[in-house]
């Protein structure tokens, strides 16, 4: 027996058409939509937060979305298993989402069929070969990043951004 390839891939966020011209009308620089690294990590934790916070039903298969969180690990030894308050599944949700975009070297942008896709992955024996394998497969089980942000979406992340990361990069 040796180490087996594995990976895990996860639709990436993307903007509707219309999302990608209200955001290039914004912004002076079109490289990558006109977003900086600051911007875009910024709008990617808002629209996310969005999203997670629409979420209903939340999701309640544990084993298959939250098994990689430590909350989960703190109540593994009971005997049953183990409830969360719908808070405690968002912040599980969140701290996924920021473990996938904030991975830059764990993971990699691919397009495959007209569609952006995270994708991380690596040798394993057994145990998870990236920081982001998880959580790019709970992100994937949740379909968060399916469809594509809209433009109410966008106005209502831009409207929260911090005034400095508003202006042209």
């Amino acid at each position: 027996m040796g180490a087996d390839m594995t990976i895990a891939i996860c639709r990436d966020i993307h903007y509707s058409k219309p999302a990608q011209r209200w955001l290039g009308e914004r912004l002076v620089d079109r490289t990558n939509h006109g977003l900086s690294m600051q911007r875009s990590a910024a709008l990617t934790t808002l629209l996310a937060e969005a999203r997670i916070l629409a979420l209903d039903p939340l999701p309640n298969n544990y084993e298959d979305l939250f098994f990689w969180h430590s909350t989960f690990y703190d109540r593994a030894d009971e005997a049953t298993e183990p409830t969360f308050t719908d808070d405690e599944v968002r912040e599980m949700i969140r701290d996924g989402v920021a473990q996938v975009f904030e991975s830059w070297r764990d993971t990699t942008t691919l397009f495959i069929d007209n569609k952006y896709w995270i994708a991380t992955g690596g040798l394993s024996w057994g145990d998870p070969p990236t920081e982001a394998y998880d959580p790019v497969g709970m992100l994937d089980g949740l379909r968060l990043f399916d469809k594509p942000i809209t433009v109410a979406e966008l106005r209502h992340a831009w409207a929260q951004l911090p005034d400095e990361l508003k202006e042209p990069a």
